[in-house]
């Protein structure tokens, strides 16, 4: 999953109160309900302003990458190589009520 802090229509998106949770707990809890997916990884820059995604991600024992803040390609692959990982979807933090059903289709 790509996730940032960083936003030009609304900085802190990822981290706004949805029914008392952050918008990330919501999407990372969607995506927990997929029955083919084996984990989860959030990438997200190696800026201070994103440490509090990377805090959420420890929270609730979600590997949580860190990358440059200017290279989202490099920010996905180094998630994804540093899991071994095989498949992988794409999931923007932007998006909490995202479908487990179709992310199963898509894997």
């Amino acid at each position: 999953m790509l996730v940032r802090m960083g936003s030009g229509r609304l900085p802190g998106k990822v981290m706004r109160d949805l029914c008392g949770r952050p918008m990330l707990w919501h999407l990372i809890n969607r995506l927990r309900q997929c029955k083919l997916v084996d984990e989860i990884a959030i990438a997200t820059p190696f800026t201070a302003e994103n440490n509090v995604i990377a805090e959420l991600c420890e929270s609730e024992n979600v590997f949580c990458h860190r990358g440059s803040e200017n290279n989202v390609l490099d920010r996905l692959v180094g998630s994804l190589e540093q899991r071994s990982a095989e498949i992988g979807v794409v999931v923007y933090g932007d998006n909490p009520l995202i479908d487990p059903v179709i992310v199963d289709e898509y894997v």
